[in-house]
Formats: C-alpha cells, sequence, structure tokens
C-alpha cells in the first residue's frame, strides 16, 4: 500500500462511474481516450479518493504529484506554466480532448 498523494494537473478531469464498462477497460489500459491521450503525448493519472467512489481520470500535463513518495515542493515560473498551458491545449486537440482544460488539484487517497 502506497502513501496518500495530491496531483496537480492543467488538463481536463473525467469521472468514471464504479458500475460503468469504461472502468475495466480503464484497468486494462484500453481506453480510448487513455490511448488518444498518450499518443498526443499527454499525462494520465487515474484513481478514486476512497472505497465506493468513483473513479477520476486527469488527463493533461503533470504539474506534480505531491507527497510523502512524491514531491513535496515544486516552483513553476510564469513562463513554464505559460508554456504548459500552449502545449497542452495544443495536444488535448490533437487527442480530440474538447472540454475546456483548468488546473485540478486532485487527492488520491490510499484507504
Amino acid at each position: 500500500m502506497g502513501a496518500d498523494s495530491f496531483y496537480v494537473y492543467y488538463g481536463v478531469k473525467r469521472n468514471v462511474a464504479l458500475d460503468s464498462p469504461e472502468l475495466e477497460l480503464l484497468e486494462e489500459k484500453k481506453l480510448p481516450i487513455l490511448r488518444s491521450a498518450l499518443a498526443a503525448k499527454l499525462n494520465v493519472a487515474w484513481g478514486r479518493l476512497t472505497d465506493g467512489e468513483d473513479y477520476f481520470l486527469l488527463i493533461g500535463h503533470e504539474i506534480g504529484c505531491f507527497g510523502v513518495e512524491g514531491f513535496t515542493d515544486r516552483e513553476l515560473p510564469a513562463e513554464g506554466l505559460r508554456r504548459i498551458v500552449e502545449q497542452t491545449d495544443e495536444r488535448l486537440r490533437r487527442a480530440g480532448i474538447s472540454e475546456t482544460p483548468a488546473f485540478h488539484y486532485q487527492l488520491n487517497a490510499q484507504y
């Protein structure tokens, strides 16, 4: 069992319901959007907050995964942030992902 972590992403977030047929595809890394995202050189992360909750799927640029087993701090200059936004927007378009990107801050608790 790992430690709790906290993701910081620029991109999109989707929820995958526990009873969804997409969940099995996600677990097997066969979900079409996952394949499109990876082909477009986007980062992906998925997990869930606690047992019994739906899963989250983050797609975009991983600014950091923070926690005992990840980053404990990170600095990102404004110019680096601008590049991340521009590059990620283009890669999301290339992957056919049409949702409006945003910054996502997501706890991934180990239960």
